[in-house]
């Protein structure tokens, strides 16, 4: 009896659902069961369900299914709620409920986000979205708030679920100016400049080893930007609103090196550099204490000012190395040297700093220039140990001498009676007696057999000459060079009697003489 009312019913299902037009193999909605007695005397009932209406959804969630089945529609378009349009099979997903974003700009007077984005919108569920906000001139982008805190711009955004953000935008608080300095850090020696736009642009340069890298980017509204540059390293750079100053670092496996400076000073053909003209540099290194020793004679230069701050310092070092930099004075006078040598001499790292005369007094120049000679393995190079030592530079303004007056006012005081020194480090120094007359010529009183010629430029404020050394043959003779110091009425050099050993030169007015 059982069996006959299971077939009764399943003939009832097939029926409709034939007129239905679904075929046999769609037709269960709920897969068919077998079925179940409790007792002997109950009537078990087949486990189907005759479906007459559908109520769809279009909306997400839909229902997931793995090994079950639900309802997928018979044809494309077939979506509604008769019960036709359906099979028994893995659900076919309705449309899934849009999303809202809201992107407005808290300034409009300063920035502006696309218009097809200015708002509120919807969008499906998952789309990926790239939201660029525009400041105006004079402004510049701060930021994103709200649901979403970033600095990112564009932004890139995968909406799963409502958003709501804001650009905010702030005036440029840029100050344009153009910076350069000395790289400090061990074992570098290196320059770097920037010029930094009022809009947040920047391009420079780092100049390591004698390598030129150049760069360029844009500051954040922080005042801050991070750069990777061709030579593997990273630049960090951020500008003080409140100064104007900038500083930053550039870091590698290899190096590890900062700077920092204050705006460079604008001269101008109505506004000149006060300290420009020409000034004389002397160069000596330390006293000879470490070990291996440097040169113990007087390196020299000089250096020239333009009217527009440009500095070109031209000069030979003790060891009678030539070394040329060029550089702008900063904001505050001075300076700032880093040379890569020649001749595998080494590096000068440092600065000079200025001191302005006043009432007629001449500017003072002076400053520590660290200089790192390194070993070689060539015993026919100069000081092949290497050394480290501080050049005491000192320095200042040279002015020709009045027509009719000596190099040095303190020789006019001593009717051009001198005595020029020749250090030794191995004995007692030679000297030989000189008389400079008011044209600067100077000849030996009395001769000596060190036949001594000097040369002083009082265009130029150096000096040059040569002497016969004792116990040399006659024509034999060695050079020797320096500069000439008005202000501090000193006049050094050096000479070098090997290519190993470096001597020191020097002037002095003989004050006694009648």
């Amino acid at each position: 009896m059982i069996g006959d009312a299971r077939e009764r019913i399943r003939s009832r299902i097939s029926s409709v659902l034939n007129q239905a037009g679904v075929t046999p193999a769609q037709s269960p909605v709920l897969p068919k069961a077998e079925p179940t007695v409790a007792s002997s005397d109950d009537t078990s009932e087949v486990q189907f369900t005759t479906v007459d209406r559908v109520h769809f959804d279009n909306h997400s969630p839909w229902p997931q299914t793995s090994a079950a089945l639900s309802l997928t529609r018979v044809t494309n378009p077939s979506y509604g709620n008769t019960f036709t349009n359906w099979a028994a099979a893995p659900a076919s997903p309705g449309m899934q409920m849009p999303i809202s974003l809201t992107v407005t700009s808290l300034a409009p007077t300063m920035g502006s986000i696309p218009a097809a984005l200015n708002g509120t919108s919807l969008y499906p569920p998952g789309r990926l979205l790239q939201i660029k906000a525009t400041a105006k001139p004079g402004f510049i982008f701060a930021g994103w708030t709200g649901d979403i805190t970033s600095s990112l711009n564009p932004l890139p955004l995968t909406l799963l679920s409502p958003t709501s953000i804001s650009a905010h935008f702030i005036p440029l608080p840029f100050t344009a100016a153009s910076f350069q300095g000395t790289l400090s850090g061990q074992g570098v020696a290196g320059t770097w400049k920037v010029t930094l736009s009022a809009s947040g642009a920047f391009s420079g340069q780092f100049l390591l080893n004698s390598k030129a890298i150049s760069f360029r980017g844009f500051l954040d509204a922080t005042g801050h930007a991070q750069l990777s540059l061709p030579n593997g390293s990273v630049l960090l750079l951020q500008q003080d609103f409140a100064t104007g100053s900038i500083s930053g670092s550039l870091s590698s496996i290899s190096l590890s090196a900062t700077f920092s400076g204050d705006p460079l000073p604008k001269f101008s053909a109505a506004s000149k550099c006060p300290l420009a003209g020409t000034h004389t540099l002397l160069l000596p290194a330390e006293s000879p204490t470490p070990s291996p020793k440097p040169p113990a004679g007087s390196g020299f230069a000089s250096l020239t000012i333009s009217t527009t701050g440009s500095g070109r310092l031209s000069g030979i070092l003790p060891d009678g190395t030539p070394f040329l930099f060029s550089a702008p004075l900063n904001a505050s006078d001075s300076l700032p040297i880093a040379v890569v040598l020649s001749r595998r001499a080494g590096n000068l790292t440092g600065a000079l700093s200025f001191t302005r005369g006043s009432d007629g007094a001449p500017d003072i120049l002076s400053g520590p220039i660290l200089w790192e000679r390194p070993t070689s393995t060539s015993p026919s190079l100069p000081w092949p140990a290497g050394f480290s030592t501080t050049l005491q530079s000192i320095g200042s303004r040279w002015t020709p001498p009045p027509k009719g007056s000596r190099i040095l006012p303190s020789l006019d005081s001593s009717n051009g009676a001198a005595s020029l020194s020749l250090s030794s480090t191995d004995s007692a120094p030679s000297t030989a007696s000189l008389l400079i007359d008011s044209s600067h010529h100077a000849v030996e009183n009395p001769a000596s057999d060190l036949q001594t010629t000097l040369n002083l430029s009082p265009a130029t404020g150096l000096f040059t000459g040569s002497f016969h050394p004792p116990g040399l043959p006659a024509s034999k003779r060695l050079s020797f060079r320096g500069a000439i110091l008005r202000a501090q009425q000193r006049v050094e050099g050096f000479f070098l009697p090997t290519p190993q050993i470096s001597e020191k030169v020097s002037l002095q007015a003989v004050t006694n003489n009648p």
